[in-house]
C-alpha cells in the first residue's frame, strides 16, 4: 500500500534522477496494486533498491531527506498552534532549528515550557493537534497527488506533479486548525483534549475512528489490524495510562468470538510482568466485543526478525528467558498457550523487554463454570501455527506445557539462525517436518558463530519429538537461559548489538 513517504521519495528522486521517471511511475503503480506473486520491497525505495536502480547510499540519503521534510512540516504546524496558544512568535521561531535539521516538536515544546512561554497543558494540546493535522494533511495530499498522476500523460517524459504542502517557518496561527476542519472526519479536533501521554510516531492518528469512544475509552490512534480484530491506542477519563483496545468487527464468526472469550479468561487466571495484562472487556451498542489491555510501545518479534534476519546471542537469550518465565507462570495456572511464535511476542523499542500476548488458542485447565462459554474450535482439527506446531499438536494428541517449550525452542532457533531448523513450504509439509525431520544443528544453520555447547544441548532438548524428552518445565528453561546469559556476561564477549531497522 502506498504511503505519503513514498510520494515524497518519488518527488525527490524525480528531481535528482530524471532517468528514473519511468521506473518511479512503475514502482508507484506496483505499490498501489501489487501482484500476488510478487514480493516487493514494500516501499518505493524498496522496489527501486531491489531492482538495482538506486544504490543503498542513494536510498538512505533520499529517505533522510523525506524524514527531514516531514519533520519540518510537522514542526511548522505545531509552531502555528503554539503562536495561537499565546507563545511569542520570536520564541517559537527560535525553537524550530535549522532547515537542514529541524527540531522535534516535543523538544521545542519542552524548551518553550521551560522558558515560561507556554503552559504545559497548552503545549501538550498543541503537539496533539499538530500531529492530527499533519496526518490528515499528508493523507489528503497523497490522494491529490495520486489523482494528478492518474490524470497526467502516461508517457515516461511526463513529470509527475508531486509538490507537497509548503513547510513555512511559522505559518499563520490558524493553519493547523484549518487543516483539521477540512479533514471531515466527524471530529472536533480544535477542542479535543490531548491524551495524558505521548503518542508514539508509529501509531496512525489519522484513522477514521480516531476521536470516537468505545465504552469508556476514547480512541487516539490505530495500532494495527489483524484477521480477527483491530487494535487501537486509547485512554479513558481521569486515567493517565494508555490502553490497547482490541475491537472485533461486526459480524464476527463464532470461532472468532470464542477466541476472544478464551483470551479474556486465560488472562484472568494469572498475571506476569512479561505477559500483556488485560484490564477490562465489554461490547459496543451494536454488539462488537472489545478488550482493554496494557499498551506496549514496541513491535512484534516477527517484524524484528523480518527486518534483521536474526538477533544477537545475548539478545535472544534475554528475550527467551523472559518468555520462558511468562510460560512458567501460565503453566502453573494450568494454561497452555498453544501458539507461541514470534508474531505473539512483543519487543520493546529498546529491544530489552519481551511480552507474550494472544492467548486466543490457549488450553485452560480450570474453566469450571466457564467451560460452556468457550467454543471448542479445535475439536477434530490441528490448533496452532504450522511453522511452530509441536509434534503432539500435529498428531492431535493431548497437549500440555511441553508443546509450548517446543515452540519456544523454534523461536530461539529462528532468532539465532534467521531461519527454521526444518525445511517445508506448505502447512502439510510443516506437519510432516515436525513429525519426521531432524532439526538442523545450529552450528550448520549459522556457521562461524561461537555457539556455547550448553545452548546447542538446550535447543536439542527443546526440539525433541517426544514431549517427555524435553525440559521438565518452562522454569527450568528460564534458569538455563539465565545461566547462559551470565556466562556471556562473565566472558565479556563482544557480540553484535540488537538493531531495530524497522
Amino acid at each position: 500500500m502506498i504511503q505519503p513517504g513514498d510520494m515524497h521519495a518519488a518527488r525527490i528522486l524525480d528531481r535528482a534522477r530524471p532517468d528514473l521517471r519511468p521506473a518511479i511511475r512503475a514502482a508507484l503503480a506496483a505499490l498501489r496494486a501489487p501482484a500476488p506473486s510478487e514480493a516487493p520491497g514494500g516501499t518505493l525505495l524498496g522496489h527501486l533498491l531491489a531492482r538495482g536502480l538506486v544504490t543503498r547510499d542513494e536510498a538512505e540519503r533520499t529517505w533522510a531527506e523525506v524524514t527531514r521534510l516531514r519533520r519540518r512540516r510537522l514542526l511548522a504546524l505545531w509552531a502555528g498552534l503554539a503562536v495561537e496558544a499565546g507563545a511569542p512568535a520570536p520564541e517559537v521561531a527560535a525553537r524550530l532549528g535549522p532547515p537542514g535539521d529541524p527540531h522535534d516538536p516535543a523538544e521545542a515544546g519542552a524548551a518553550l515550557v521551560a522558558r515560561g512561554a507556554l503552559a504545559p497543558d497548552a503545549e501538550a494540546r498543541c503537539r496533539f493537534q499538530a500531529k492530527l493535522a499533519f496526518d490528515h494533511e499528508q493523507e489528503a495530499w497523497l490522494r491529490s497527488a495520486l489523482e494528478r498522476l492518474d490524470a497526467a500523460d502516461a508517457s515516461a517524459d511526463a513529470a509527475p506533479a508531486l509538490e507537497p504542502p509548503a513547510a513555512a517557518a511559522v505559518p499563520v496561527a490558524a493553519e493547523a486548525t484549518a487543516v483539521l476542519d477540512r479533514a471531515a472526519q466527524g471530529l472536533a479536533p480544535a477542542a479535543a483534549a490531548p491524551p495524558p501521554f505521548a503518542i508514539p510516531e508509529w501509531v496512525d492518528t489519522a484513522a477514521p475512528l480516531v476521536g470516537t469512544t468505545v465504552g469508556p475509552y476514547r480512541l487516539r490512534g490505530k495500532v494495527g489490524e489483524g484477521a480477527m480484530a483491530t487494535v487501537w491506542l486509547a485512554d479513558r477519563e481521569a486515567d493517565p495510562r494508555p490502553y490497547a483496545l482490541k475491537l472485533v468487527p461486526a459480524g464476527a464468526s463464532d470461532e472468532v468470538l470464542a477466541r476472544f472469550r478464551r483470551e479474556i479468561l486465560a488472562n484472568g487466571f494469572f498475571s506476569h510482568e512479561h505477559v500483556i495484562d488485560v484490564f477490562d472487556a465489554g461490547a459496543t451498542p451494536d454488539g462488537r466485543p472489545y478488550l482493554a489491555m496494557e499498551f506496549f510501545d514496541g513491535s512484534d518479534l516477527e517484524a524484528v526478525l523480518a527486518a534483521e534476519g536474526s538477533i544477537s546471542l545475548r539478545q535472544a537469550l534475554k528475550l527467551g528467558r523472559q518468555v520462558a518465565g511468562a510460560l512458567a507462570a501460565a503453566h502453573e495456572a494450568r494454561i497452555v498457550h498453544r501458539d507461541v511464535k514470534p508474531a505473539n511476542i512483543l519487543v520493546s523499542q529498546d529491544g530489552n523487554t519481551a511480552k507474550l500476548t494472544d492467548f486466543g488458542l490457549a488450553l485452560i485447565g480450570d474453566l469450571g463454570d466457564f467451560k460452556d462459554k468457550v467454543f471448542e474450535s479445535d475439536e477434530g482439527g490441528v490448533t496452532g501455527t504450522p511453522e511452530y506446531l509441536s509434534p503432539e499438536q500435529a498428531l492431535r494428541d493431548p497437549v500440555g506445557p511441553p508443546a509450548d517449550l517446543y515452540a519456544l525452542g523454534l523461536v530461539l532457533y529462528r532468532c539465532l539462525a534467521g531461519r527454521s531448523p526444518f525445511e517445508a513450504r506448505s502447512p502439510g509439509a510443516w506437519v510432516q517436518a515436525h513429525l519426521r525431520q531432524a532439526p538442523r544443528p545450529l552450528r550448520e544453520a549459522a556457521p562461524g558463530a561461537p555457539w556455547p555447547p550448553a545452548l546447542e544441548d538446550l535447543l536439542g532438548r527443546l526440539l525433541a519429538k517426544e514431549p517427555a524428552a524435553r525440559p521438565r518445565s518452562a522454569g527450568e528453561v528460564a534458569a538455563a537461559l539465565e545461566d547462559l546469559l551470565l556466562g556471556l556476561e562473565r566472558t565479556r564477549r563482544h557480540l553484535r548489538p540488537f538493531r531495530r531497522g524497522f
